[in-house]
């Protein structure tokens, strides 16, 4: 599993998210972080801003 998964698992879990068991939804969310973080990078972001880039989209919408 990538960190981004991981996170999103560990996330979820504590909100008592069914989704946490959701391997689908957890794959499209870790791949759009992923992208996330690396098109941060391109674009000559900091390791850290990238990085919060990938959370964003990773989070985005779950409260919903």
């Amino acid at each position: 599993m990538t960190y981004y998964r991981l996170y999103l698992k560990d996330y979820l879990r504590q909100q008592h998210d069914p989704r946490a068991d959701d391997e689908e939804f957890l794959r499209a969310r870790s791949d759009r972080a992923e992208e996330a973080y690396e098109q941060g990078r391109r674009e000559g972001l900091a390791v850290w801003q990238a990085q919060e880039r990938a959370i964003r989209s990773l989070t985005a919408e779950l409260d919903s």
